[in-house]
């Protein structure tokens, strides 16, 4: 369902599976081949996400849905996925990016190099994640205190412990 979703918006973005046009907000477009892929990564000029996956795997199906939810909740950022390295259209990509296993994430700035994360990554660490990206810091958390009760005197001293006092 994962990669038919992404062809269908792929398809829709694009018109055409060799188009390598930016995508509409919200949505996530898939790479076809390694030239597509270093054009696009060669030319960003603004927050990018690759996402390297396979279709058969599971940790990939599990960050579907904070995928799909990044891309909405952040139209400024691009977001990619590439499916089927192993194919003849990437030769030589994996190796050239040092993609040891699947999936691989690479959140990417113009002119600097990606931060690369490796393996599953949970919606709300991934959330975070492009935050940074797309703001350049950390989402700030916040934190609700409980006003601080008055301590009551303890009803457990003893005269023992009050002479131990003195």
């Amino acid at each position: 369902m994962y990669l038919k979703n992404i062809a269908l918006c792929a398809l829709t973005v694009m018109g055409s599976a060799t188009c390598v046009s930016r995508r509409t907000p919200g949505q996530i477009k898939e790479i076809k081949t390694a030239e597509e892929y270093k054009k696009l990564s060669s030319s960003i000029q603004r927050p990018t996400i690759f996402v390297f996956n396979s279709a058969s795997c599971t940790a990939c199906k599990m960050m579907t849905k904070g995928l799909e939810a990044a891309a909405k909740n952040y139209p400024q950022a691009d977001f990619y996925v590439i499916e089927d390295l192993k194919s003849d259209a990437f030769k030589g990509l994996p190796q050239e990016l040092k993609i040891k296993g699947y999936p691989t994430t690479h959140l990417c700035k113009p002119k600097t190099e990606p931060c690369v994360e490796r393996g599953s990554i949970g919606d709300e660490e991934l959330d975070e994640l492009v935050y940074k990206l797309v703001h350049g810091k950390p989402k700030q958390k916040i934190v609700r205190q409980e006003p601080a009760k008055p301590e009551a005197p303890s009803a457990n001293t003893t005269k023992s412990d009050t002479s131990a006092k003195k």
